[in-house]
C-alpha cells in the first residue's frame, strides 16, 4: 500500500535528493498513510473479534434451547 511512496523516496535518494523538500514530504506522506492503514486493520481485527463472540453467544443460545427441546420431549 506504501508503493506509490516508496518508489519516489527510493529515486530521490538514488539521485542524492535525500535532503530536499520533495524527499522529507515524501517521508511524511509515507508515515502519515502506514499510520492510517495500521488504525484501520485495527479496526477491522475488533470489528470482526465483536462478531465472532455475537456468533459465538448466539451458537451458544441455539444449543441451549436444543438441549431445552430436547429435555421437554424425553
Amino acid at each position: 500500500m506504501t508503493t506509490p511512496f516508496v518508489n519516489p523516496g527510493w529515486y530521490l535518494d538514488a539521485d542524492g535528493l535525500k535532503s530536499s523538500k520533495l524527499y522529507i514530504v515524501n517521508g511524511i506522506a509515507r508515515f502519515r498513510l502506514a499510520e492510517n492503514s495500521e488504525r484501520e486493520e485495527g479496526k477491522l481485527a475488533r470489528d470482526n473479534v465483536r462478531f465472532t463472540s455475537r456468533n459465538m453467544r448466539m451458537a451458544r443460545l441455539k444449543m441451549k434451547k436444543k438441549s431445552l427441546r430436547c429435555e421437554k420431549s424425553d
